[in-house]
């Protein structure tokens, strides 16, 4: 005799119930909550299944290495939800860099830390922004390195982690060696590194004339070595923990930029945009060359005189793998969410802007045959799943790793004297609820409602079209909705940029260069000032438990030693 489904759910235990919708994906647990009352209000009444609805509506993963309380996460998340994107008048904390020029010295910000290297002092100056992941009191200390003076430095707080590269040109063959040193950002040896110490030569490119572009994934150092007039590069990876040398591409190829896509796949700018595999299926052997599975992704930007050079970057923070094991990150966007920001410039034309998420390029992959070479048409993967437009504020790109996105998220600047910017979030899980809450919806990627008209986020439907005849033969379109928030800070003199962090926005201000701008008193001060997004003090107390955590998984929590900023 069967029995009715209704009598079998009363039959079992509540938390057996629990646990087997918990093995449910997130549309058939959306289901089973509309079959009948009963089941709707047993899953309501659940936090664990409640929490699984709401951080999948958010378009959000939850962080299993975090062991808080559900009930502390999914009240941080709805808290975090209302309130993220809102900014206090005046920055959360201020730093002032007196005599430091960021454009003459290495800086990095990621994740919650902002570091800048001192070649004078031979020190690395840390400063930790508080924030959701961790305690309101802000952090400020020294990694110094009186050994050698560091050309650049990549950091991820995440995984405790600190690379310095320092280059010299040997006396034997006067070809550049390169040490690049695994370290915490306590500024001794990793102890997840079984080499602390790095080194590879390159050939044709001396000392005097390199520069680096660094990034972090998971286990992965992946190092673009450059020549400062971007003619001659090397790109080479490693697997920092075991010191393996994974790739090494050093001969006919000249990338202006790279980011990761997966833990075997390289995003890169040759000046099209192109995967190339960076890993090889053999553990054994090292990746050599641009064979094996090549595709290539046809951009709209052919320009009507080609006679110009354009500079191509293409920028993603965090990483793909990112947070890997912190405890203190309770969730973070769904990293097949994430964004990729091309930006293209020519010497005529304002910066361009072309925002591909993860999702659009990753299926192109697992369509290719082993060692196909695809060349993708950009009317088959671009005007649908991609947004391009030309942010009218935004300074030119450079060739460092700066990025104004983090995340699912992109900051750039609303107006000429920068003292609002607009934050454009294209989380679709995000964009759909707004648009079901009934927000506003606004034509122009570029005009949304300046902070002192709307507080809420508005929300981009439309298909854009680009018009520009210097740089385009003809006008094209893309898809991809958004929704937007404007916030204003205050106005401070100097030339300004606008950095995201999981939990707020940092502003930086240089003096105005007194060539462009004689009529401006000298000023050598640097400010660097933190906007918190909203949050109030219950935040932090629910997240004492994440904070201990933290403490416990890496001293990165109770950095040595503290020195106050001035």
């Amino acid at each position: 005799m069967s029995i009715p489904v209704a009598n079998l759910l009363d039959r079992l235990p509540l938390e057996l119930l629990e646990h087997i919708l918990l093995f449910l994906d997130i549309k058939e647990l959306s289901r089973c909550r509309r079959t009948t009352k009963k089941l709707q209000s047993f899953i309501d009444a659940s936090t664990r299944l409640t929490y699984a609805l709401e951080i999948s509506k958010n378009g959000l993963v939850d962080n299993l290495a975090c062991r808080a309380p559900v009930v502390e996460k999914l009240n941080l998340l709805r808290r975090t939800r209302a309130r993220y994107g809102l900014l206090p008048t005046d920055p959360t904390w201020q730093f002032e860099a007196k005599t430091m020029r960021l454009n003459q010295m290495p800086w990095e910000f990621y994740g919650n830390v902002m570091a800048f290297y001192d070649l004078s002092a031979r020190q690395l100056r840390c400063m930790r922004v508080p924030g959701v992941s961790v305690s309101k009191q802000k952090s400020v200390w020294n990694v110094k390195t009186p050994a050698f003076v560091a050309k650049d430095f990549t950091l991820d707080p995440s995984q405790n982690l600190l690379v310095f590269v320092n280059c010299e040109n040997q006396r034997n063959t006067q070809k550049p060696l390169h040490r690049f040193r695994i370290w915490t950002l306590q500024g001794v040896p990793h102890p997840a590194a079984s080499i602390p110490e790095i080194t590879i030569e390159t050939e044709d490119i001396f000392a005097e004339d390199i520069f680096y572009h660094m990034r972090l994934s998971g286990e992965h150092l992946g190092v673009l070595f450059q020549t400062k007039d971007l003619l001659m590069s090397v790109f080479a990876c490693w697997n920092w923990k075991t010191g393996k040398l994974v790739t090494l591409l050093d001969h006919g190829i000249v990338f202006s930029s790279f980011a990761f896509l997966d833990n075997r796949h390289l995003f890169v700018t040759v000046p099209g945009l192109v995967i190339i595999p960076f890993r090889h299926c053999d553990p054994n052997k090292v990746v050599r060359t641009m064979r094996g599975t090549f595709i290539s992704f046809e951009l709209p930007f052919v320009q009507a005189h080609p006679d110009e050079e354009d500079i191509c970057c293409i920028r993603a923070d965090p990483q793909p793998d990112w947070p890997n094991a912190d405890p203190s990150v309770p969730f973070y966007d769904e990293p097949n969410e994430l964004v990729y920001t091309v930006e293209v410039y020519t010497e005529e034309e304002q910066p361009f802007f072309l925002v591909i998420p993860r999702k659009t390029v990753l299926p192109w992959i697992t369509q290719a045959a082993i060692g196909d070479r695809l060349n993708i048409p950009w009317k088959d993967w671009g005007p649908h799943g991609t947004r391009a437009f030309y942010p009218r504020f935004h300074a030119p790109p450079t060739t460092t790793w700066m990025c104004p996105s983090f995340g699912s998220n992109l900051a750039l600047f609303g107006n000429q004297r920068k003292t609002w910017m607009v934050i454009y979030d294209f989380n679709q899980a995000r964009v759909k609820a707004e648009v079901l809450d009934g927000a506003r919806h606004v034509k122009s990627p570029v005009k949304p409602a300046k902070p002192m008209k709307s507080k809420e986020w508005e929300v981009c439907t439309r298909k854009s079209t680009v018009k520009n005849t210097l740089v385009l033969k003809e006008p094209f379109e893309t898809f991809l909705p958004f929704r937007c928030r404007s916030v204003g800070f205050a106005k401070q003199d100097g030339d300004r940029a606008v950095l995201l962090s999981q939990n707020g926005v940092i502003v930086l201000t240089e003096p105005y260069d007194l060539d462009e701008h004689p009529e401006v008193e000298p000023d050598e001060e640097t400010w660097i000032d933190a906007y918190e997004f909203n949050m109030l003090a219950e935040d932090y107390s629910s997240l004492r438990r994440m904070r201990a955590e933290r403490a416990n998984y890496m001293p990165f929590a109770q950095p040595h030693p503290i020195s106050q900023s001035p």
